[in-house]
């Protein structure tokens, strides 16, 4: 049963890219859950690169709440928005979300709470439940797959929504935040090599709509940069055995 108080101040994170749909009843939405909470809050809509109205929304629901908090930067790219909003946020739990709310709200309070012992806490729609397209569920699965047999890791979901960080840990290491979506598989790595805690819980997805992304393209894309961090994990392997400390 998750902890039903909320006592940390939370900067909820959530990067809008063409959302002009749904940026507004979602953002009341969200707004209505957290103001029943005992909590301080932020909700920081960080507009990557939009061609439609979400911008204009945004600064729409932040002149009229003040919550909300509106930033845009000119580049599409949900690791430039993260890090826009890590930059900006006030508090040090950050929980990120995406803007169609695929993830239950127990989340919020679950994730704060456990970061007071932890630097990240993982969502895990495959330990939980989960409502998704067939390709989202294979491709996910091949991703974890590799995941777990190239690097040993025991997670089992690197999506950006329903994760949450300790802000000091994130600002220590921005410069291993990509443009893209590989941040938080790097993120974690990170925190494993420095012996910090990561706490994985499960929750519910439901997909409310096609991606955003271009699937094929952020598929390969992963997998590339996945590939990528084994070969360097293998490469420092090497030179710790011809250099032992």
């Amino acid at each position: 049963m998750y902890n039903s108080s909320v006592e940390n101040p939370l900067s909820i994170v959530i990067p809008v890219h063409n959302e002009e749909r749904i940026i507004v009843p979602n953002t009341v939405r969200l707004l209505s859950f957290l103001r029943q909470r005992s909590v301080l809050f932020e909700i920081l809509l960080v507009d990557n690169g939009s061609t439609d109205k979400t911008y204009s929304l945004s600064r729409s629901l932040e002149d009229t709440n003040p919550e909300v908090r509106s930033l845009r930067i000119d580049e599409r790219g949900a690791g430039l928005a993260f890090k826009e909003a890590v930059l900006n946020a006030k508090y040090e739990h950050l929980i990120c979300l995406d803007m169609d709310l695929p993830h239950d709200f127990s989340f919020v309070e679950e994730a704060s709470r456990l970061l007071e012992e932890a630097v990240i806490v993982i969502g895990s729609k495959r330990t939980g439940a989960e409502r998704r397209g067939f390709f989202r569920k294979i491709a996910g699965s091949f991703y974890i797959f590799l995941a777990k047999s190239l690097l040993r890791l025991p997670f089992t979901d690197y999506s950006i929504g329903a994760k949450a960080y300790k802000r000091s840990f994130v600002l220590r290491h921005l410069d291993i935040i990509d443009r893209h979506t590989h941040y938080v598989f790097a993120l974690c790595l990170k925190a494993i090599s420095e012996h910090e805690k990561i706490i994985e819980i499960p929750v519910f997805c439901e997909d409310r709509r096609e991606s955003h992304f271009n699937l094929l393209h952020e598929g390969f894309y992963r997998i590339f940069m996945l590939l990528r961090a084994y070969v360097r994990s293998k490469m420092r392997e090497e030179k710790e055995k011809a250099h032992p400390a």
